[in-house]
């Protein structure tokens, strides 16, 4: 859990407000701050106005534009960015190849608890890797 006086943001991107409003439940009990937005489009807007962001948390599959679409063009402006895909179906069906490598997968449905450590592991590995310079930031699973 990130310490009270380096609070992360997080920016959860999901075409159902349930999960959105769930994930904004867990991830504030526990000391994050988050962003929330209902598709990739406003997701790619909010990350690229938010420069305070430290993770990405999207559904993979949503109409308007995709968290896989969304994730490509995150990239294209932070290589380095650290994305959570959240998925309820076959990750190998729903989300390409170059984004399984770089991106943690969270599988719908999940225990609370489950999402705020998977959370907890990108956050505390990917600020391992920019205080080491390191360039190997992803956690896949």
């Amino acid at each position: 859990m990130p310490s009270p006086t380096t609070r992360s943001t997080i920016l959860v991107v999901d075409d159902q407000e349930d999960v959105r409003l769930l994930c904004k439940s867990v991830l504030e009990a526990n000391g994050y701050d988050t962003i929330l937005a209902a598709n990739g489009s406003e997701g790619l807007h909010a990350y690229k106005e938010h420069s305070e962001i430290a993770l990405v948390l999207t559904d993979a599959v949503m109409s308007i534009m995709s968290g896989t679409e969304m994730a490509k063009e995150i990239f294209a402006c932070n290589p380095f960015a650290n994305i959570i895909l959240m998925t309820g179906y076959n990750p190998e069906s729903v989300i390409p190849y170059h984004l399984q490598n770089v991106c943690t997968i969270l599988l719908k449905p999940f225990d609370p608890r489950h999402l705020l450590a998977t959370v907890d592991e990108c956050v505390e590995f990917y600020a391992a890797g920019k205080r080491s310079g390191g360039d190997d930031r992803r956690v896949t699973g």
